[in-house]
């Protein structure tokens, strides 16, 4: 397959978690001048790409997609390689569009490994001795091991801590992590400030737990279990908070509304009769993997409207 960034000007747009944020440094790695990277949320990046699509050569989404009508309108840029995807955010209606292009597109999807995962291997397809790019391996391994939740792996605990490093207040944004590990990419050689940064969340952790134990909301809706809580936790605590819950109560999804805003984090776990959280984007406004997602804040009027009626 030929390269589609041969010479050409690329725009791209990544998730604003840790598999997104890296995947925007292998993109910085390999294109250098010739793009420029930005941490966007699911929500806003569709009125982005309408608004850029005619100001560059590609407008290149990696760890992130787009959906609905703003999918419908960009078929043909996403044809001709103007508009590329890298992502595992899969819902009925992407994988019906994708299947209808034709083999020159170099979009990919696929659930089974993280955003970043797959723009490291698809970048190293076109740029094979891109050295910089080689160098982000092991912090793209580290990005799939927490973001696809690959909690038997020895290396989950430490993926999960360099996720700390996260952090509005007091670490880094989604665009200033993905520069920090262009510049060094060794996950392992971290700063005194940076270990600090951990150790810190390990504190707001621990209360964070307590402080949700008791503000969480248990109710049922269509023969399903949920729980809804509001926290700004990280989701090392969002998986600590579920496996608490799930020692007493039989629960099909847990939704984590952010303080402050209408946007929440979702998760199914394992023991859910729930098969994908997308099924329950008509009632909830779910979009995501599979097992991990969120509801955006134009989508939350949905959840509210069943929670108004319980």
């Amino acid at each position: 397959m030929s390269n589609p960034f041969k010479n050409k000007q690329v725009l791209n747009f990544h998730h604003a978690d840790f598999d997104g944020a890296i995947s925007g440094s292998c993109v910085s790695a390999t294109l250098n001048n010739n793009s420029k990277s930005k941490a966007f949320s699911i929500g806003k990046v569709g009125d982005a790409v309408l608004e850029n699509i005619n100001n560059t050569d590609i407008i290149l989404l990696t760890d992130i997609s787009i959906y609905g009508e703003y999918l419908e309108k960009v078929s043909k840029e996403i044809n001709e390689n103007k508009l590329i995807i890298y992502d595992h955010h899969i819902n009925q209606q992407t994988l019906e569009t994708f299947s209808k292009f034709n083999a020159k597109s170099d979009s990919v999807l696929d659930k089974d490994v993280c955003g970043a995962t797959i723009a490291w291997y698809k970048l190293m397809e076109h740029f094979p001795n891109n050295s910089k790019l080689q160098d982000l391996e092991t912090i793209v391994y580290l990005s799939d091991v927490y973001d696809m939740w690959r909690l038997d792996n020895e290396d989950f605990e430490y993926a999960a801590s360099i996720n700390d490093l996260l952090d509005y207040k007091i670490g880094y944004t989604p665009d200033a992590f993905r520069e920090r590990f262009l510049k060094n990419p060794d996950p392992f050689n971290l700063s005194y400030e940076e270990k600090m940064i951990i150790e810190r969340k390990k504190i707001r952790h621990e209360k964070s737990l307590k402080q949700m134990e008791n503000e969480a909301m248990l109710f049922d809706f269509k023969n399903h279990t949920f729980v809804l809580v509001e926290a700004d936790v990280t989701d090392y605590t969002k998986m600590h908070f579920m496996n608490q819950v799930l020692v007493e109560e039989f629960v099909d999804m847990f939704i984590f509304k952010y303080t402050g805003t209408t946007q929440c984090s979702v998760r199914v776990p394992s023991t859910s009769k729930i098969v994908d959280l997308n099924d329950w984007f008509d009632e909830f406004g779910c979009i995501g993997h599979a097992r991990a997602g969120g509801i955006g804040q134009k989508e939350f009027y949905k959840l509210q409207h069943i929670l108004d009626s319980i």
